[in-house]
This record gives C-alpha cells, structure tokens and sequence, in this order.
C-alpha cells in the first residue's frame, strides 16, 4: 500500500493550464495592460508598412494606367477637364442667348444663314460637352 502512495505522489496532478497562469504574481493582468500610454496604438513599424505598401499600389496603378493609354494621346488632368467644361458652359449660355435674341420671322438671307451658324456652333458645344462630363478623357498630344 505505501508503495502504491509513493507512486501517487511521484505521479502528481497537473494543475490546468488556466489556473496555474492565473496563480502566478502580476501575469495577465488588464488593468497593467490598460493603464499603457501606448496601448490600442499601431506600431510605427507596421504604420510605415502600410504607407510603403500603399504607395507600391498607386505606382502599379499608374502603371497599369499608363499601358492602357495609346500613343500619341495623353489623359487629361482633371482640373483643366472641369475648366474647360465651365469654359464650354458659358459659350453655351452665350450661344443661346444670341438664338434667342434672333427674330421670330428671318426675312434676309444673312439672318438664316446666322442662326444655321449659330445651331451648328451649339451642337458643337453639346458635343464637346458630352466628351468631356466622363472621368478620364483621352486628347491627342
């Protein structure tokens, strides 16, 4: 019988795993973690990371871009995109407004072929307009 008692105690329970960390002095403890002036932070390293590989991207990106655009044309920039389209607003606006000031009844010849120009000059302008109200507009060079 002792021999089988010694046998028990050289055999010893482990302690689960849970209970023995937590049993330990100052392991685990939120309140340390959450008292931390740095913590819930990302570190610089991956902050850095993620710029590097952003920036790896947008330069694919542009490549990709780039190899879709044909030669001897070039992408518009969008600035001088929405200048012009307010350029080709106000000769519309301007365009119009000399239709209407037209008479009703055009009785010379010189008056007709005015609004025939005029017509033709605002179809033009709408069409030019509708080329350019879409992102990433191709021009020659």
């Amino acid at each position: 019988m002792e021999r089988l008692h010694t046998r028990q105690a050289a055999v010893a329970k482990p302690k689960p795993f849970v209970t023995a960390v937590k049993s330990q002095p100052g392991s685990g403890r939120r309140e340390d973690w959450l008292s931390k002036g740095d913590y819930g932070r990302v570190p610089g390293y991956l902050v850095e990371r993620q710029l590097q590989l952003a920036e790896q991207m947008a330069e694919e990106q542009a490549q990709r871009e780039a190899a879709c655009i044909p030669e001897g044309m070039r992408l518009l920039p969008e600035e001088e995109r929405l200048e012009t389209l307010s350029i080709l607003a106000c000769s519309r606006a301007e365009t119009e407004a000399k239709l209407r000031a037209l008479p009703f009844v055009l009785k010379t010849e010189s008056k007709r072929q005015l609004k025939v120009d005029l017509e033709a000059e605002l179809e033009e302008i709408c069409r030019s307009q509708n080329l350019l109200k879409h992102e990433g507009v191709l021009v020659t060079l």
